[in-house]
């Protein structure tokens, strides 16, 4: 069978301090490569100093494998720069790092994914995407790659994503094949998706093979073997050659937005740990790496 490389990112670290100590679990337990982190909310600089020792070389031994059958997780994880320019409900007030006028509505960032977009001046995404990544390497962590899609597939930051990568050699989490990880968007979308991919092979910056994501809800699936089926089903379509990426948003129950009637994170997270999900990606014939 064909080896894989694959990274397994859980998204939004910081997002809240629940969802910050759910990642940083997942990342002792070896089952996830990778996480992407808000430098923009309060508990940033908490997640950092947890993140940072998690970043390095271990002096202790480490367990070589998961489950029988199932590949070794590499240490240390990476982390990677989530640009974020908008807030989240219910994790606010956000405000952005370098204090850019129109990045913010009343002070703050607003929990709003189209803002950007709308208001958003191209100079100031370019000058915060600077500062967030500034934050990030004074609080000792130095990401090799960019996050930029901030809950909108034609946001604001792309164009000063890219550059910004090429610039400082960094790798950013833009799919090369848009279906996979856009089914539901439009044939404009996907031009423009690829228009970008090709901005970037220009530019010499790395990209992924392809990525997948669960968009399902919770209402969608039904439950919890629903979304483990689906993210096995997901793996399947995949390339069989390059790094692809998986990407998550694990958090606990009581975290803003994960609720009894919405535990689509939770399930996230529960799978993440399920030998049963760890078997299938071994049994895809995927390596599980930190980057692409």
């Amino acid at each position: 069978m064909t080896t894989r490389g694959l990274v397994i990112t859980a998204g939004d670290c910081a997002r809240d301090p629940a969802t910050t100590d759910a990642i940083i679990g997942l990342a002792k337990a070896g089952a996830i490569t990778a996480t992407a982190l808000i430098p923009v909310s309060p508990d940033a600089p908490r997640a950092a100093a947890a993140l940072r020792p998690l970043t390095e070389p271990s002096r202790r031994a480490l367990p070589s494998a998961g489950p029988a059958g199932t590949p070794a997780l590499p240490r240390p994880i990476a982390v990677r720069l989530q640009v974020t320019l908008s807030g989240r409900p219910g994790c606010g007030p956000w405000r952005p790092v370098s204090p850019m006028a129109t990045l913010v509505r009343d002070g703050v960032l607003p929990d709003d994914p189209a803002w950007p977009a709308e208001h958003a001046h191209p100079d100031e995404v370019a000058i915060e995407i600077a500062a967030q990544h500034t934050w990030m390497v004074a609080h000792r962590l130095r990401p090799d790659g960019i996050d930029a899609d901030d809950g909108t597939a034609d946001n604001a930051p792309w164009p000063a994503a890219i550059g910004f990568c090429s610039r400082h050699a960094l790798a950013l989490r833009l799919p090369r094949d848009p279906a996979r990880y856009l089914p539901d968007a439009g044939p404009d979308t996907h031009d423009r998706h690829l228009a970008r991919v090709a901005a970037c092979d220009r530019a010499g910056i790395r990209l992924p093979a392809a990525a997948v994501t669960n968009r399902r809800t919770a209402a969608d699936l039904g439950g919890y073997q629903a979304l483990l089926d689906h993210c096995v089903a997901l793996l399947g379509t995949l390339p069989a050659t390059g790094t692809s990426e998986l990407v998550l948003h694990p958090a606990p129950l009581g975290a803003p937005g994960v609720s009894e009637a919405d535990p689509v994170r939770t399930w996230e997270l529960r799978m993440l740990t399920d030998p049963a999900w760890q078997e299938a990606v071994g049994a895809a014939g995927f390596t599980p790496v930190r980057s692409w």
